[in-house]
């Protein structure tokens, strides 16, 4: 799984966790390791928010939730269809819930959320 998200996500540092989570719900999440969660602490704090936190070597880990029905999905079909768009949203989702998503890839998650969307809509 770490391959296909470093992949799919262009991000050769991103490390990739598989655990089961009480809510089924949740697909995935972000942690971050502490000097990271600090650095972005201290940016919101002094007003930095046109900065990339990453620019300062930020690790941060993927957590998968094997309970979840999406996760499963692309345990089990890696070269489906649609498995790239499946991985690059549940990565953003995770972001998301860290902090905003810089414009160039907020606009490319909102084109991916209505291309989803349209897949649904198509069937």
């Amino acid at each position: 799984m770490t391959e296909l998200f470093r992949k799919v996500l262009s991000k050769e540092k991103l490390e990739v966790k598989v655990m089961k989570l009480k809510n089924d719900k949740v697909s995935s999440m972000i942690t971050l390791s502490e000097e990271s969660r600090r650095m972005q602490d201290m940016m919101k704090q002094y007003n930095m928010y046109g900065m990339d936190p990453g620019m300062f070597g930020s690790s941060e880990t993927l957590v998968l939730n094997s309970n979840n029905k999406l996760v499963q999905y692309i345990f089990n079909n890696e070269e489906a269809e649609h498995v790239s768009m499946i991985c690059e949203q549940l990565y953003d989702l995770a972001m998301l819930s860290h902090r905003p998503l810089a414009a160039e890839d907020m606009t490319k998650f909102i084109t991916r959320s209505n291309d989803i969307m349209m897949v649904l809509t198509s069937n």
